[in-house]
């Protein structure tokens, strides 16, 4: 796994006025304002704050990195979080399995599927699988940010190792 991931401090769900009768209604995976920050993982402490968190774009980054690290719904069951069982991609299914062109495939759309499944504001905007290594697959991710207003944040990147060499 590459750098960070995160685990959000709010609600997924930002509560919204909706246009009409005074009622709120929620908004999946909101994005995060001003005052608003991410906790990255693998946890690390920081001099300033108790562990170290990010907000915007380095957030963002976390949030998909988290997302593909934690293993989703498959049609044998359920993902790994409990209370949030349709989180996650498929990935780990695709160890074990022969590095071929149609693996690197397969892996762009469990990694497109789950950021539409549980980052709706990501939009994907690429993802490059590479075979460096007859064991390894990476996978760099590039996505952009759009929240109901337009583009938010474009041009970011992830990049993930998919399955490690087994030595």
């Amino acid at each position: 796994m590459t750098t960070s991931a995160t685990y959000l401090l709010e609600p997924d769900a930002a509560p919204l006025a909706a246009t009409g009768g005074g009622s709120t209604t929620s908004v999946p995976n909101a994005l995060p304002t001003v005052g608003q920050r991410t906790l990255l993982l693998p946890f690390r402490r920081n001099e300033r704050d108790d562990f170290a968190n990010a907000g915007g774009e380095e957030a963002w980054i976390a949030r998909v990195l988290l997302v593909l690290s934690i293993r989703g719904p498959t049609e044998r069951g359920v993902g790994e979080i409990p209370w949030r069982p349709q989180d996650g991609a498929s990935l780990h299914l695709l160890r074990h399995q022969n590095n071929t062109r149609a693996l690197g495939t397969m892996a762009k759309a469990y990694v497109i599927r789950a950021l539409q499944r549980s980052l709706p504001a990501v939009r994907v905007v690429d993802v490059v699988a590479t075979r460096p290594a007859a064991n390894t697959l990476h996978l760099a991710v590039r996505f952009d940010v759009v929240d109901r207003r337009g583009p938010r944040f474009q041009g970011l990147a992830a990049t993930v190792q998919v399955a490690a060499p087994t030595t």
